[in-house]
């Protein structure tokens, strides 16, 4: 070896430099995490940098395995296990640990995630959250019938906060002779204190909050994984994104949409799209049946679902066609296009026959000539 090159060898654990076939300097990463931005984020945290600044050498780069900044006279070597294991003093066990993370991360970097196999999550959280949900109602009205509430969420926190109606009663009583309670707090004093519901034992009350609590994380974990498909979504296919990303539920809509079609919705006809999900019963409209634009029409939902139908199917095959720097405008428009018609249509059956929609009138044009340069 040349005594004007340092060798980096760069391994799992960390780093170690060798001159003239001896250790001069070992670095270990503090976690996985570091390793990862080493290795493929190209990022050096603060106590690397130091540790490569001390062999950085103003020679000719040798190191273009790693492209890492300030290594110009690094030369890449590999080391064993028993080598890494004698360098760090590990075992092989707690090696083979951190290589197994290691291998982990790199594999959850590379990974992509399926639309369709997000949807399916996403939906199985939500049925199971409904299901239990509904029995922690029904099991707790047993102990407190008269607990009102605004929404599922807001009566498992009401559970976590009141949990035994007698102990809630004494607390209350304790507390509002010390200070004042607020209106909430008052209400749902007044009402366990008049409460027809049985006693329960407080075994049964901290199986109910223990449930509770373990329904609204899965609640959040919902959430998070419903943004991430939205997210997904938006990405690859923003015109369809555009035309149905108005709420939740047309998301879903969509994502039924993929099942149904077995991913072949591109390649699927206006009039198969309308109709999918109807099974045997062929009605005007399938799946769509449920989207907001449906839901918005008073009348004409048949003319709402064809027109909702053609748009979905333009904006699948603009998704479909145009892989690079793909524009949502079209689906802006489409959107405008249906807001109007319905607004047409509803305004027409209420007797107000003067109403007209120019901007429907060119938004269809400019569909026309679009699908006639296509």
């Amino acid at each position: 070896m040349s005594d004007s090159i340092f060798y980096l060898y760069e391994v799992v654990i960390g780093l170690v430099i060798k001159k003239d076939n001896k250790i001069i300097d070992k670095y270990k990463f503090k976690d996985t995490q570091e390793a990862i931005q080493y290795y493929f984020e190209d990022k050096q945290s603060e106590t690397a940098k130091k540790f490569l600044k001390k062999y950085e050498k103003n020679t000719q780069r040798i190191c273009d395995v790693i492209n890492q900044q300030n290594i110009d006279a690094f030369r890449y070597k590999i080391l064993s296990y028993e080598e890494c294991c004698d360098i760090f003093e590990l075992t092989l066990e707690e090696y083979g640990v951190n290589l197994r993370k290691f291998a982990f991360e790199i594999q959850n970097l590379k990974l992509k995630p399926n639309i369709i196999e997000l949807f399916k999550v996403v939906d199985m959280l939500e049925k199971d959250i409904n299901t239990r949900t509904m029995r922690v109602k029904e099991w707790y009205s047993l102990h407190f019938p008269e607990l009102p509430f605004k929404s599922n969420i807001d009566y498992l926190n009401k559970i976590i906060y009141v949990k035994n109606r007698d102990d809630f009663v004494s607390e209350m009583n304790v507390k509002k002779k010390n200070e004042n309670i607020n209106s909430e707090d008052t209400l749902l004093l007044s009402l366990s204190e008049i409460s027809m519901g049985r006693k329960f034992s407080s075994d049964e009350i901290e199986n109910i909050v223990f449930d509770s609590t373990n329904i609204l994380n899965d609640i959040k974990t919902k959430e998070n994984l419903f943004a991430e498909l939205s997210k997904l979504i938006e990405t690859k296919m923003p015109n369809l994104f555009a035309l149905m990303g108005n709420n939740t539920n047309d998301i879903m809509i969509l994502c039924k949409l993929f099942i149904a079609s077995n991913n072949l919705l591109p390649e699927m006809p206006a009039a198969s799209i309308q109709v999918l999900g109807s099974k045997k019963a062929k009605s005007k409209h399938g799946i769509i049946f449920g989207s907001s634009y449906i839901c918005r029409s008073k009348n004409g939902t048949g003319k709402i679902a064809r027109m909702l139908a053609n748009k979905i199917s333009l904006c699948a095959k603009i998704d479909f066609e145009c892989l690079e720097n793909i524009s949502p405008e079209h689906g802006i428009k489409f959107k405008k296009a249906l807001d109007n018609k319905i607004e047409f249509l509803n305004a027409r059956d209420s007797g107000k026959h003067a109403f007209k929609s120019k901007n429907n009138k060119t938004a269809n044009k400019k569909t026309v000539e679009f699908v006639k340069k296509l």
